[in-house]
């Protein structure tokens, strides 16, 4: 293996003539549109789906168990795929991976609306959340392409559509709804939509990264991924259980503990949502501006004020900031660190993406409950009071970012 270099990872825009920079730009950008476009799709699909909740929970007569449980088939399908995308996409290339698995997850809107029990809707909920994994993987390894074409960060602003592809899913689907749509015509109308995202952007995409070398030092040589990419994995863990964390016990935190009323309980996520988007609009500048490590060591320490400060507020104006502050805090991390995956050891970039994003989800899953258990123990503001500390722990491993492999012995396939 080529020996690991120690760099400081700012990836700057290099000086280049205006000529020169023009054929950049104008080579990069239907890939980059095209890859925003994927971005924003997963997000819409994935809020379009939360907003069905409830309908489906009402109309199959679920109780709330039940209902949890079947939910867990999403979660299930996700992790699997996300473990199965490296050979597929080794075979394959994300393009291909990512223009099959997009339409699949269109059409699995309007059937997941037309579940006619929990057995059909625990199935298509695991295909839904395949299809969610797989093309977050691709997605993700375009991104990696895209920004090596580009020279400069740009992983942010990907994540940043994806952030307002939820928002405008959950948006253009109330819209629907107080319009007097079915819901099985809201998931309908959804998705064709998106379908035609699909035809418009697809042939956007990366077909060949030129950085691609030897593909035979792919995962197939090893048992396990190397130890820099599980560790950046297990950072992609922590910061995703941080936000499942406010995701699922935020607003049960203030309303139960702090005694906030039912509707400033839950302005506790709107706050975080709309300050991660805010964070991942403005994050490549700031990555490009300070460098990879400075924006995990000190996005996790943000992050952390910010869950003290939801737990310590004395009020509810500071319990929402701290809300804000984990936020803004935790919106550039996960998309340094999965640009990070890609360069960190000598690793296919899809087996080194599929590793972290797969890590990354059992966290997203598996957190909630880890904190129920926690809090059953010790209280729910220790638990989540906790998570300032272990946010603490990946901002002190930061430094792992700032080792690359030579690209010249990593294989990077597109």
């Amino acid at each position: 293996m080529a020996e690991r270099m120690e760099t400081t990872v700012r990836t700057p825009r290099l000086a280049r003539a205006p000529r020169v920079e023009r054929r950049v730009h104008d080579a990069v950008a239907p890939a980059r549109r095209a890859t925003g476009a994927f971005f924003a799709l997963l997000g819409v699909s994935v809020s379009t789906w939360a907003a069905l909740v409830p309908f489906t929970k009402a109309r199959l007569g679920l109780d709330e168990g039940t209902l949890g449980t079947v939910l867990l088939a999403f979660g299930g399908g996700t992790i699997v795929a996300t473990l199965l995308a490296a050979p597929l996409m080794a075979r394959h290339g994300s393009r291909r991976a990512l223009i099959v698995a997009a339409p699949l997850l269109c059409l699995s809107l309007p059937l997941l609306a037309h579940a006619v029990s929990s057995p059909a809707l625990a199935a298509l909920l695991f295909a839904f959340g395949a299809f969610v994994g797989l093309a977050g993987v691709a997605a993700n390894a375009q991104a990696i392409a895209v920004q090596a074409m580009a020279g400069r960060p740009i992983m942010s602003s990907f994540h940043a559509l994806f952030s307002l592809g939820g928002l405008t899913g959950a948006g253009v689907s109330s819209l629907l709804f107080r319009a007097g749509l079915p819901v099985e015509t809201t998931a309908a109308v959804i998705a064709a939509g998106l379908m035609l995202l699909v035809a418009a952007m697809g042939r956007g995409l990366v077909a060949h990264d030129p950085l691609t070398s030897d593909r035979s030092a792919g995962p197939a040589r090893r048992a396990l991924p190397p130890t820099p990419v599980l560790v950046v994995g297990a950072m992609t863990f922590a910061l995703y259980l941080c936000e499942g964390a406010v995701l699922d016990w935020g607003a049960v935190f203030f309303h139960e503990a702090r005694a906030y009323d039912v509707a400033t309980a839950a302005l506790g996520y709107a706050a975080f949502s709309i300050a991660m988007a805010f964070g991942r609009l403005v994050g490549d500048r700031v990555v490009a501006r300070v460098g990879a490590v400075a924006v995990i060591r000190w996005g996790a320490a943000v992050a952390a004020l910010g869950f003290l400060t939801m737990v310590l507020a004395p009020n509810e104006a500071l319990g929402l900031l701290g809300c804000a502050l984990i936020g803004i805090g935790a919106s550039n991390v996960v998309p340094t660190l999965i640009s990070a995956s890609a360069r960190v050891s000598d690793l296919p970039t899809g087996a080194a993406v599929s590793t972290v994003v797969a890590m990354g989800t059992t966290g997203l899953i598996a957190g909630p409950a880890l904190i129920g258990f926690v809090a059953q123990h010790t209280g729910l503001a220790i638990a989540l009071g906790g998570l300032a500390a272990m946010l603490l722990a990946v901002g002190s491993v930061a430094g792992i970012v700032g080792r690359s492999v030579p690209r010249h012995v990593r294989a990077v396939e597109a």
